[in-house]
């Protein structure tokens, strides 16, 4: 499950008041938790037509600011990575 914001003002600013009140620490405290950023349809060679969530390395059990990483600019989610 995922959640976060994508290429939209409103709906960024009103998920970034929630991230800073509380889901910042939350996800910080959670070693399971992963960042995440939409790569859009044909962007590299794994989006291939329909695009995907790519987890974004570095950020795990780090109280982030979203708005201030260059990656999440338009899209930025955050839960959890399975591979199985």
């Amino acid at each position: 499950m995922l959640t976060g914001y994508q290429a939209g003002r409103k709906e960024k600013e009103k998920f970034l008041a929630r991230w800073h009140g509380s889901l910042k620490e939350r996800f910080r405290d959670n070693p399971e938790a992963r960042a995440f950023t939409w790569v859009d349809a044909d962007e590299d060679e794994i989006a291939g037509r329909w695009g995907y969530f790519k987890p974004v390395e570095g950020t795990a059990c780090q109280a982030i600011d979203p708005s201030k990483i260059e990656v999440f600019r338009d899209y930025f989610y955050w839960g959890y990575w399975s591979d199985h």
